[in-house]
């Protein structure tokens, strides 16, 4: 683990986990709204709701085509469900951006896990970065349908966080996936200020940065990680934390950290073969409670 002391602190959950009184409602813990899924990827938009859940948001919104959401009704009783307009072949067609724009409970947005690589799904996403003040996590396919031209989100009012892995940002940037991965926190860097995101470069060490210069990075190598799915789980995480008013890069430090942590107990319990996302979305409350009790460091 390395980092600025600050940074470290995080670890114990000193500093940034938002703190959470006995006198409260589910109101005092902010709402996502998840914008996840599309035929055949219901399970990203599970996984990444599951995930929000688990890290403390109060409300979690599945917007999703109804396909996605039927199968996730399935095993999801906790989420609210908006069901979106289908572009007739399983994905979210462009005219929900007005939809989702009205969804007047929300406090924070993620968008992506499982949307589909699309021009339609581009399209979406640069309506909502344009239009919506809220904080907002963008993943996956909501990163990759941009190309290289993903804007610069510096005006935006509400904060942006990206989580491309590697080869998502060899798609933003045009750069050598050989090159991102032998210095990410450069590549993070670079992006979060050309951009105006946090910027959360996954991989075996994984760079967070920030549009200001701040940045982390993270050294907690876990090849049981490397399966499909997990990404979808830190989106949830980072989105949760955001929902809750945990400022951009705090969020993007907190989701990274508690899915770090959690993908070590699922390690420990199930190995690096069988561990599985929905095991490390199993141990988050155990990572946070490790986190709230671990001692407090000077």
């Amino acid at each position: 683990m390395r980092g600025k002391p600050e940074d470290q602190a995080l670890i114990t959950g000193k500093w940034f986990l938002p703190l959470r009184g006995d006198n409260t409602s589910k109101a005092d813990f902010g709402c996502l709204l998840a914008v996840c899924g599309s035929a055949g990827m219901s399970g990203a938009a599970c996984m990444a709701v599951s995930s929000a859940l688990r890290c403390g948001a109060g409300l979690v919104a599945l917007a999703s085509v109804e396909r996605v959401i039927e199968r996730a009704a399935q095993s999801l009783w906790e989420p609210i469900f908006l069901p979106l307009a289908d572009d007739g072949k399983g994905f979210i067609a462009q005219e929900a951006a007005g939809l989702l724009r009205g969804y007047r409970r929300a406090t924070a947005l993620l968008l992506g896990c499982g949307m589909g690589k699309r021009p339609e799904t581009a399209a979406l996403a640069l309506e909502m970065l344009r239009k919506t003040e809220l904080p907002l996590v963008i993943d996956a396919d909501g990163l990759t349908s941009f190309g290289r031209d993903f804007p610069d989100v510096s005006h935006r009012k509400g904060e942006t966080v990206v989580t491309p892995h590697g080869g998502e940002m060899a798609c933003l940037t045009g750069e050598a996936y050989e090159k991102i991965s032998e210095s990410p926190m450069w590549h993070a860097l670079n992006f979060a200020k050309s951009r105006g995101a946090v910027t959360v470069l996954k991989g075996s060490v994984t760079a967070v940065a920030s549009p200001d210069g701040r940045s982390f990075l993270l050294n907690m190598p876990n090849s049981g990680l490397s399966k499909g799915g997990s990404g979808d789980v830190l989106a949830g995480c980072i989105g949760s934390f955001l929902a809750q008013g945990v400022k951009g890069y705090e969020a993007a430090l907190l989701g990274v950290c508690v899915h770090a942590e959690a993908g070590k107990l699922a390690r420990l319990e199930k190995g690096v073969y069988g561990m599985l996302p929905r095991d490390i979305i199993e141990n988050i409350p155990y990572a946070i409670k490790n986190m709230e009790e671990a001692p407090h460091e000077n």
